[in-house]
């Protein structure tokens, strides 16, 4: 039999979430939502406004995966980590070099769709997301039924240099 290449990075995305699941002892309370829908959104937005697509990175998307973790796993809404850690240590740490940097965060919002409309209905988020000089990110999405939100999501913006 013969794997294709989508098979194998299936298996490797679901072993992924798996793996983090165990790592963080995250309880799941439903599927985990379409994370490029997030991207196609936001760069509807950005076309409105006349500003190019951001493009996926992931070192960004590393760096807001394990914060959206995080926040779930503990029990807090914060964009600096319970040790202080800022999003842009976080991002330099996951690998990645920037220019420009900013992360917008969310919690309890169920969908994309929702999502989204929270950040464009915020002024800071909806300037971060139509900051044209930003050209990359990264989502993350952790969920905990244990959690006051039980969803947080993560959205990192760069720049590299």
């Amino acid at each position: 039999m013969t794997v294709r290449p989508c098979a194998q990075l299936s298996k490797l995305a679901l072993s992924a979430l798996v793996l983090t699941a165990a790592l963080f002892n995250v309880p799941a309370t439903s599927a985990a939502p379409d994370l490029n829908r997030v991207i196609e959104l936001t760069n509807e937005h950005r076309r409105a406004a006349g500003c190019a697509n951001l493009t996926w990175n992931a070192a960004l998307g590393t760096a807001a995966q394990r914060h959206a973790d995080d926040m779930a796993a503990n029990n807090y809404f914060s964009h600096n980590s319970r040790n202080g850690t800022t999003f842009g240590t976080r991002i330099r740490q996951a690998g990645y070099r920037y220019r420009l940097a900013a992360e917008n965060i969310a919690a309890g919002y169920q969908t994309p769709e929702e999502v989204v409309s929270g950040w464009m209905a915020s002024p800071g988020h909806r300037a971060n997301i139509l900051n044209c000089r930003l050209r990359n990110v990264g989502i993350g999405y952790g969920e905990s039924s244990g959690s006051a939100y039980g969803t947080y999501w993560v959205q990192d913006f760069g720049t590299a240099r």
